[in-house]
Order: C-alpha cells, then sequence, then structure tokens
C-alpha cells in the first residue's frame, strides 16, 4: 500500500486539494496514493472530486477524475 502523503491546500475530494494563489488555482493530487477500483473494474481510481464540487473563494466548479488502467 502507498504511503499516504499530505497535501496542502484545502480537499475538495479524495486525494484532492486545491489552492487559490493569486489568480491562479492549483490543484494538486498525490501520484504515489493506492486508488480504489472502479465500479467497472476496469480502473483503479487514484483521485476525484466524486462530481462537479465548487473551488473555495471563486464561482467555479470543477470536475475532475485521475485514473489508471488495471
Amino acid at each position: 500500500m502507498a504511503k499516504a502523503t499530505r497535501l496542502s491546500g484545502e480537499a475538495i475530494g479524495r486525494n484532492v486539494t486545491v489552492a487559490l494563489e493569486g489568480d491562479t488555482i492549483v490543484i494538486r493530487m498525490s501520484a504515489s496514493a493506492a486508488g480504489t477500483e472502479s465500479k467497472s473494474g476496469k480502473s483503479v481510481v487514484v483521485a476525484s472530486t466524486n462530481g462537479n464540487v465548487n473551488i473555495p473563494g471563486t464561482d467555479l466548479k470543477l470536475g475532475l477524475n485521475l485514473y489508471r488502467s488495471n
């Protein structure tokens, strides 16, 4: 199992944090996270916002999935 990594910023999903730095949105995800198998079993989800979520401090939304094929 991969070592847990502390990501800076505000958590907005599983293994996803965002930080507002001036007018730039910085999205962080740990590439070494173990992840969980997708419902179909075809991939391993490493990071996800689990749908569209608000980015704190903005009027923007983000929908994101990071996965690797099985």
